[in-house]
């Protein structure tokens, strides 16, 4: 266990705060920019960072009182969203106030902006010494923000001013993320060169390079949820994305007039989507591809790829910091038929079948590192089963037991171990896959009936992602990267047998080439992690360094083991 640090500013909470009581003498209307406080309130006020709670945007000291006069009389940071009966209202005093632009319209360094940095680098200083004294030096690393899309208010003070408070220049999260990284890198704050730094600000958009961060920046991080999606009822063209076939070959008609003409597929299947990898498919533009592949390619004229770096700083990783899917939104599919929402028990298997999924596909495919988004408490994302929870608050004092931890806890625990070892001792050995066979024809949609827009069969997705544990042995995740998580393929199963969701055992022939080349027969052998036994795999033929082997295969990962 390696934990990540949050360094977050949200906006509920972003900095050391007082709680204050505001008493507001008779009520202020709708759009009005004065208050009148009573004078115990008024004392209390410190300009700039002294505000409301919760009658703006939604935050802490959200609507600040910018100055006050002799009469007691609060001029706000804005207009009053809504009216503001007399009273005592719930504040705070700040003791940083948000951040303004890094530089003044003249270009010279803000004052304002500079305060409340050396509050944040104080804030880093003071997690890092505390970290540092649980877990021991260079034991921990540090992801810098979380997501842009909520609570990050206190990153520009243009949130709580109307009009804006000053003008200035320069980008917030760059100057944030620079200072950050040049503090934590800096020889004379002592922070051990093992801790590693992330980029947060990069991890809900596709167009953070690992060329555009400080020297010194780890990994980019990434927060791929997807939603399902009913395709193609909920299939939305967009003015300028030109959608392209698997060959990577335009496949659309057009309407509308340049820039921004409308572009629809020739061909559109029908199917629920709702899988894990769908970042590593290219279903739409923005993928994690770009970023994990050895192969460097542009967006907007910016490098993207495994081997990018910034200026004078080494290649980045990429870290998913956060991940979970949450079925519930999904419908059951009997074949491509949605036909109800799915029961809590089935929600945690499909959970269970997608963690694995993800976590074996997006480190085969290149991200560094996964961190999963709950252990508890988060609802529909819990990895820890509610009757474990349940447990521990009925009798903190007691542990109570591996086996309520629940399905995806087991999966999990029955997966790692089969991948420790020492490694292969020198450079990886790059298996190959040359061929794949199916017995019969299960396929996840149907295409038109013409070679241009085939059945996407079970054969076309099958996941095989190798890695060595040791110099002569293998182990391989096999799995049908089926696009719908929760189809009921058996319904004539008990209601209370989860494998009626899973896709009936088939099985799959695959060719792979690049193997060790001594004279011994490998053993080959195959386990399932959520139902914890083996499962059939066999060598069917080897010449040389290639060999075909035979295993049973269903939608989440069965580890095929080869051993020389």
């Amino acid at each position: 266990m390696r934990p990540l640090i949050l360094l977050n500013a949200n906006s509920s909470g972003p900095a050391p705060n007082e709680p204050v009581t505001i008493d507001t003498i008779g009520e202020a209307p709708a759009g009005s920019t004065t208050v009148r406080l009573s004078p115990a309130s008024a004392s209390k006020v410190v300009p700039g960072k002294t505000g409301f709670n919760d009658i703006g945007f939604g935050g802490m000291a959200d609507v600040l009182i910018k100055s006050i006069n002799s009469r007691d009389v609060a001029t706000l940071s804005m207009p009053l969203a809504q009216a503001l009966p007399a009273g005592e209202h719930e504040g705070a005093t700040l003791l940083y106030a948000p951040f303004g632009p890094p530089k003044l319209s003249n270009g010279a360094p803000n004052p304002a902006f500079q305060a409340t940095l050396a509050g944040w680098l104080s804030y880093v200083a003071t997690v890092n010494h505390e970290a540092e004294s649980i877990f021991g030096p260079g034991g921990y690393d540090f992801e810098i923000w979380n997501e842009l899309s909520f609570g990050s208010q206190f990153l520009n003070e243009e949130n709580y001013y109307s009009p804006a408070r000053e003008t200035g220049s320069g980008s917030v999260t760059e100057a944030l993320l620079d200072e950050t990284v040049a503090y934590i890198r800096n020889p004379a704050h002592g922070i051990s060169p093992q801790v590693g730094v992330s980029d947060g600000f990069a991890s809900q958009t596709p167009f953070a390079s690992g060329a555009n961060v400080p020297p010194g920046t780890t990994a980019l991080s990434k927060h791929l949820y997807k939603s399902p999606m009913s395709i193609p009822s909920e299939y939305t063209p967009k003015p300028g994305i030109r959608p392209r076939n698997a060959l990577g070959a335009p496949d659309s008609t057009s309407s509308g007039t340049s820039p921004h003409p409308l572009y629809t597929p020739l061909f559109i299947p029908t199917y629920q989507s709702d899988f894990p990898e769908y970042y590593l498919t290219a279903t739409q533009t923005e993928t994690v591809i770009r970023d994990l592949a050895p192969i460097t390619t542009t967006i907007n004229k910016v490098p993207h790829g495994r081997n990018v770096a910034p200026p004078g700083g080494t290649p980045l990783q990429v870290w998913m910091t956060e991940y979970n899917i949450a079925p519930k939104g999904a419908t059951i599919g009997v074949g491509s038929v949605p036909t109800a929402s799915l029961p809590q028990a089935e929600q945690a298997h499909a959970q269970a079948k997608a963690l694995l999924r993800s976590l074996v596909s997006m480190v085969s495919k290149g991200m560094t590192r996964e961190y999963f988004f709950a252990a508890a408490h988060a609802h529909s994302l819990n990895m820890i089963g509610e009757s474990f929870m349940s447990a521990v608050d009925a009798d903190p004092s007691a542990y109570p037991g591996d086996q309520l931890g629940g399905e995806t806890m087991r999966g999990f625990r029955n997966l790692l171990p089969h991948f420790r070892g020492p490694g292969p001792r020198g450079p990886a050995r790059q298996l190959r896959l040359l061929s794949i066979a199916q017995d019969g024809d299960h396929a996840q949609f149907a295409g038109n009936g013409t070679t241009a827009y085939p059945t996407l069969y079970d054969r076309d997705v099958l996941a095989v992602f190798p890695f060595q544990f040791s110099p002569t042995s293998f182990v391989i995740p096999v799995y049908v990267m089926t696009r719908n998580l929760v189809n009921l393929y058996q319904p004539n199963l008990p209601p209370n047998d989860m494998a009626r969701y899973d896709l009936p055992a088939e099985t799959f022939r695959i060719k792979l080439g690049n193997l060790p080349t001594i004279h011994r027969l490998p053993s080959v052998s195959a386990y399932d992690p959520l139902l914890n036994r083996s499962t059939p795999a066999r060598l069917v033929t080897r010449k040389g360094g290639e060999a075909v082997f035979e295993l049973l295969v269903t939608d989440y990962p069965r580890l095929l083991t080869i051993n020389y």
